[in-house]
């Protein structure tokens, strides 16, 4: 495709647009080296994009203005050939169909070359599995045990949905396109930072380590508060368009806070309320909060059956404690990720639990004689 860089008249700079536009259409994408070349050929005279922006009025009222609905990538490469076809038996002229053509490249461009949506898509990690992810604008997501997130960048913002377990997210700044992780319920937009967000089957928690976010829930709810208060009086909320609903800004957490968005008490109108207060998390409690993207789980006194539930979420053997007592004792120590040998071996040495292998993957409990 070399010597579609050596036209430089306007008709055969239109007929460059056309073969861009074929090759779009083909079966395999382009390659980077292919989008190089398009992107020079779109800088290399004013009289390149001239023609584009000559196309404004002819896609306000041309049947392609269907296609301002936006489709997924696949989906438009599959579609190239019917909406050509289209274009070619409404448009009755040549120049019209040329400027038809490029209206077409222009959209296939955005598809297939912006950066931005490059790293679009589903991501998950199993149970016991943990994955660091690097998305197109630079911003590293850690997903923990068991967790799913869809990836939808766009041209006005970053969106990303939590639609399972519990990711990190350290935010490459960008003030022309916004970041924001939707979970439950619940909105938190980046205002450079790094922060948490576990999806729990009671609510939605938010950890800042670093900068501050903006929480907003989607629908009726009342504000955050640093102590229990009697909820305010509703005030009209704005619309999120991104998930076509009600939004209501609740306040800005900053490092060293987290909050719970709970999901079990909802308002009238079914949509969450916050409930919870912000909790403030010194430096230690943080540290081991966030132990888990290191691969380890740190425990510092916390009674046996929060230690099992958390560690839980990292296999599929199901741990039983029948004694109510044993369930109250003290845990203490470091364990690694998914290590569960090593963990019940410490039980029995250190804290007098003996460890009954049931089955396979079921585990009980009970103190040791």
């Amino acid at each position: 495709m070399d010597n579609i860089c050596k036209f430089t008249d306007r008709s055969t700079i239109e007929q460059e647009a056309a073969q861009w536009l074929i090759r779009l259409d083909g079966d395999e994408p382009l390659s980077k080296r292919e989008l190089a070349a398009l992107r020079e050929w779109l800088a290399r005279s004013p009289r390149h994009r001239k023609e584009l922006n000559n196309l404004n009025s002819f896609w306000a009222n041309n049947i392609l203005t269907e296609l301002v609905v936006p489709l997924g990538r696949h989906e438009t490469r599959r579609g190239w050939r019917a909406l050509l076809t289209q274009v070619l038996r409404s448009v009755p002229s040549l120049a019209a169909t040329v400027a038809a053509l490029m209206v077409l490249a222009g959209i296939g461009l955005w598809f297939f070359s912006n950066p931005l949506i490059e790293s679009n898509g589903l991501y998950l990690t199993a149970v016991g599995q943990q994955k660091s992810l690097t998305m197109a604008d630079g911003t590293v997501v850690q997903l923990n045990t068991n967790s799913q997130i869809q990836v939808e960048y766009n041209e006005q913002y970053r969106n990303i949905r939590l639609l399972q377990g519990e990711a990190h997210f350290e935010v490459a700044k960008d003030a022309q396109h916004p970041f924001r992780v939707y979970a439950g319920a619940g909105r938190a937009q980046a205002v450079g930072t790094a922060f948490t967000v576990y999806l729990k089957d009671d609510g939605v928690n938010v950890l800042v380590t670093e900068g501050r976010v903006a929480l907003a829930s989607l629908g009726r709810s009342t504000p955050m508060s640093t102590t229990p208060s009697p909820p305010e009086v509703d005030k009209p909320a704005a619309v999120d368009p991104y998930v076509n609903t009600a939004s209501n800004n609740l306040g800005i957490l900053k490092a060293g806070e987290a909050v719970t968005l709970d999901t079990t008490d909802a308002g009238n109108d079914g949509h969450t309320q916050l409930m919870d207060v912000v909790q403030v998390i010194d430096e230690d409690e943080l540290t081991r909060r966030q132990s888990w993207r290191q691969g380890l789980l740190v425990f510092s006194g916390e009674p046996l059956e929060q230690v099992v539930l958390e560690i839980s979420r990292y296999t599929t053997v199901s741990i039983e404690i029948p004694d109510p007592d044993l369930r109250q004792i003290q845990i203490g120590g470091r364990f690694k990720v998914g290590d569960i040998d090593n963990m019940f071996d410490a039980l029995e040495t250190n804290f007098g639990v003996k460890v009954n292998r049931l089955n396979y993957n079921r585990v009980q409990l009970k103190a040791a004689e």
